[in-house]
């Protein structure tokens, strides 16, 4: 079939949207048109390859295990397709997106059978950033991943890997001398909530650490981080109390703007070779404007001490690509440490008022291609506040495609 001349080739309308967005946005005007419309398969491939492509699909067979007679075991299986570039516009601009599947805050995935009768999945902007960068300084725009966490263990009690907050995000790094020594420091504003009758709620985070690399492969890195929540609103404390906060103790009464203060010190040591590495991390958070929550039972009614801690210790020793990479982890998190709408959600069901243990094995099976296998066992933390899906055990099996 031949292309009507008032009509662009496929190729063409490709490389002119490309164009617009290597151009931040910006609609391609008529004579970037006309001039798509002219190029040939080389120039058109050259303009492709501006964009650094990366994307993944993880298949996901999962079972629970309820102790309580009121909750019935299950199973399902469930996938996760990530499609993202990065283009770098000039020396200091570059600009990406990250398209998902999913749609939760807190999940990518989407379940077999989730939708009746067959009826396709969504896809969705899991991301869409712009980020100048001028030495070790990096500011980033837009939905971005949070500059908050690292990679160093499993970094969950606080933030869920999924989460893409929206805003701008500040960070830093330098080698004091060019030696092994790193400092770095990262900021950011993001909004949770945005309301037209009223102030946003938001966020705003400060976090600086260090990483060094010491003799014999040692290596060593820690981190104080610092987050203020403003401008909370009734929904936001209803919303975290469903995952297992107690909504009139998160905060101070006192405060007439209902706002919290948290703080989390996280550190790491590494040691071994390349075919046995050795990974101990910890986590350390709390919420200093946590109250007494109060409870009712049989007794009456009883004030509890504030439950405004949460913590993590975890080990992984060994690597993927040479034999297996094995973990485990022992987390506690109580009711009122955190607003738990953030923390890992497959960790404890992503619930606060929650402890238990995780055992996690990676191998690398072929290049590009993973096979995970994750144990969860959790309980309550607090009696007081009874929750029948709280003891049980989660078996994760994945196998995941990196392309």
């Amino acid at each position: 079939m031949q292309t009507p001349k008032n009509r662009m080739p496929l190729r063409g309308l490709a490389a002119a949207a490309l164009a617009g967005f290597l151009a931040l946005g910006s609609a391609p005007s008529q004579a970037q048109q006309s001039e798509a419309e002219g190029m040939t398969k080389e120039q058109i491939a050259e303009l492709l390859g501006k964009v650094k492509w990366s994307g993944d699909f993880r298949g996901r067979f999962e079972h629970f295990d309820f102790d309580a007679d009121s909750e019935k075991d299950r199973s399902r299986g469930r996938y996760r397709l990530r499609l993202g570039g990065v283009a770098k516009v000039n020396e200091r601009v570059s600009a990406g997106f990250r398209l998902a599947s999913g749609g939760e805050h807190r999940s990518t995935n989407e379940s077999f059978g989730g939708n009746d009768d067959f009826t396709p999945d969504s896809f969705h902007i899991d991301r869409a950033f712009a980020e100048l960068k001028w030495g070790g300084l990096k500011l980033t725009a837009g939905r971005q991943s949070n500059p908050f966490r690292w990679k160093n263990g499993k970094d969950y009690i606080l933030w869920d890997g999924d989460l893409n907050p929206e805003g701008v995000a500040l960070q830093y790094k330098v080698k004091p001398g060019g030696g092994s020594f790193e400092l770095f420091a990262n900021s950011g504003y993001f909004i949770i909530d945005e309301e037209s009758s009223a102030a946003d709620p938001h966020i705003f985070g400060l976090q600086g650490g260090f990483a060094a690399e010491l003799s014999g492969g040692v290596s060593l890195g820690a981190r104080v981080s610092w987050y203020t929540f403003r401008s909370l609103d009734s929904d936001f404390f209803s919303r975290n109390e469903r995952n297992g906060n107690v909504a009139l103790a998160m905060r101070s009464a006192a405060d007439p703007t209902p706002s919290l203060d948290a703080y989390e010190v996280g550190a790491w040591l590494r040691a071994g070779n390349k075919q046995w590495p050795f990974l101990l991390y910890l986590h350390y958070a709390g919420n200093g404007d946590a109250g007494q929550p109060a409870v009712t039972d049989a007794t009456g009614t009883r004030s509890l001490e504030a439950q405004d801690t949460g913590y993590g210790i975890g080990v992984e020793l060994g690597s993927k690509k040479h034999f297996a990479k094995i973990g485990f982890g022992y987390y506690s998190l109580e009711a009122d440490f955190w607003p738990a709408l953030f923390v890992d959600s497959d960790l404890n069901d992503g619930k606060a008022n929650r402890e238990g243990i995780t055992v996690y094995l990676s191998r690398q099976i072929w290049k590009n291609t993973d096979f995970n296998l994750i144990w969860f066992s959790s309980d309550v933390t607090e009696d007081a506040f009874p929750d029948s899906t709280a003891k049980r055990t989660r078996l994760q099996a994945d196998l995941v495609i990196a392309f």
